[in-house]
């Protein structure tokens, strides 16, 4: 008797510091980032808006995971590398599944790249929304998964400019990725822009769902609300 209670203490300790060391081992993002930053593997925690300036490329190395706290979104003015490895997804997530945040904006003119690779983005509101009078020469998203993401506008919202003045093409690649059990579809509004370049291919959309007026999945067109940093 008195060893199974002096195993149960034991395994209590044990639990609470277990728990302790995954508290003390979560970093805090800053909320603005001017210069190209590199953080290594590891748990990040955005417990405020983020700002990535349009000179900067935020690098995440493989084996990161980012938690966004209650409403809070990364807008993204400049760069974003984040990548996974072949066994496991880095991740962008809600730090609650019941307060969700809600993911990457993406706008301005930046000669930066986005590349995301092996990615799992889960339990956001809107992953990933390209606002208006945005440009990058080169975005890549393959290989990633978007599972159970909540938004009455599109999960994934991608929106063309009709008229900025850059003169060189936006190499948009969406390639290999996994879109299932979303509510919130995927749009592309005004595609046929010609500094645009639009390759959608290989990807893998299952049990998605999309409420509201004038939604039909795929072409879900609605526009989302705007969020301002």
């Amino acid at each position: 008797m008195k060893r199974n209670i002096i195993n149960k203490i034991y395994l209590i300790v044990f639990g609470l510091l277990f728990i302790a060391t995954l508290a003390s081992g979560q970093r805090v993002m800053p909320v603005v980032i001017n210069n190209d930053t590199t953080l290594t593997a590891g748990v990040y925690i955005a417990d405020n808006n983020v700002l990535i300036s349009e000179h900067a490329t935020l690098t995440f190395e493989p084996g990161s995971t980012l938690l966004l706290k209650e409403n809070v979104v990364v807008k993204l003015e400049g760069g974003l590398i984040m990548t996974g490895t072949e066994h496991q997804y880095a991740q962008i997530t809600s730090q609650s599944e019941t307060k969700k945040g809600i993911g990457f904006l993406i706008s301005e003119i930046s000669t930066k790249p986005i590349h995301i690779s092996r990615v799992q983005f889960h339990k956001l509101i809107t992953p990933l929304e390209f606002q208006y009078e945005w440009h990058r020469e080169k975005v890549t998203i393959e290989n990633s998964e978007f599972k159970e993401n909540e938004s009455f506008s599109p999960g994934i919202f991608i929106r063309v400019p009709e008229n900025i003045e850059v003169h060189s093409m936006c190499d948009f690649q969406f390639r290999n990725n996994a879109y299932m059990d979303n509510v919130g579809g995927i749009y592309l509004e005004n595609k046929d822009q010609g500094n645009f370049s639009f390759k959608f291919e290989n990807n893998f959309v299952y049990g998605n769902r999309a409420y509201g007026s004038g939604f039909d999945g795929w072409r879900a067109r609605h526009l989302a609300r705007r969020i301002q940093h």
